[in-house]
């Protein structure tokens, strides 16, 4: 009896065998097309990021230079104007030095420390060498008020050494015990320029 029943599972499982390792391959083909899908899907996504990133600072770079642009052109034509005046040459850091240094002297803050950066364009891609530059200047000041930093910057535009844009001031307390400065200033500007840049 025993026998008999061993022979019919046999048998069976002989039947079914054929069938089950069909399903055992369809199971692993279905899963292996999973993975591969899901591997295109996370290599497409990390192309889309890629191009979205790349359209994105391409966007910003038209922008600043759209930008850039439209700065040059906003002060070409008073610079062009003023250039027959003798308001400002290609580069004039010793006038610009020399004023800084006058008004140092005459003590109009209790303390100054600047420094004049090396000359840049408004418009890089204008090669011709006639488009409107400026050089940046950061000014450190010692003030015992306020209205110290603001006489000084009157003075320095009747200096006439140039065309001076002021961009920004910042002013805190002095943590120090000097008698002589109450406030500390950081202020940050350009010393606009037309031409190609002249010796340092």
């Amino acid at each position: 009896m025993a026998t008999s029943r061993l022979n019919a599972l046999q048998a069976t499982l002989k039947i079914l065998a054929t069938p089950l390792l069909w399903i055992l391959v369809t199971l692993l083909s279905g899963s292996t097309l999973i993975w591969h899908g899901w591997q295109h899907q996370r290599l497409a996504e990390k192309s889309y990021t890629a191009t979205l990133q790349s359209l994105t600072a391409n966007r910003h770079r038209q922008k600043l230079l759209l930008q850039q642009r439209q700065d040059a052109a906003d002060f070409s034509a008073p610079y062009l104007g003023l250039t027959g005046q003798g308001r400002f040459a290609p580069d004039r850091k010793f006038d610009w030095r020399d004023a800084l240094e006058n008004l140092r002297e005459r003590k109009l803050v209790s303390r100054l420390d600047y420094r004049i950066f090396p000359q840049s364009r408004f418009d890089a891609a204008n090669t011709s060498g006639q488009s409107p530059g400026y050089s940046e200047m950061k000014m450190h000041f010692g003030l015992l008020h306020e209205d110290q930093l603001l006489d000084f910057f009157d003075a320095l535009g009747v200096e006439d050494a140039g065309w001076f844009r002021l961009e920004s001031c910042t002013l805190q307390r002095d943590a120090t015990n000097d008698a002589q400065i109450i406030l500390r200033a950081e202020c940050n500007g350009r010393w606009i320029t037309l031409g190609r840049e002249g010796s340092p």
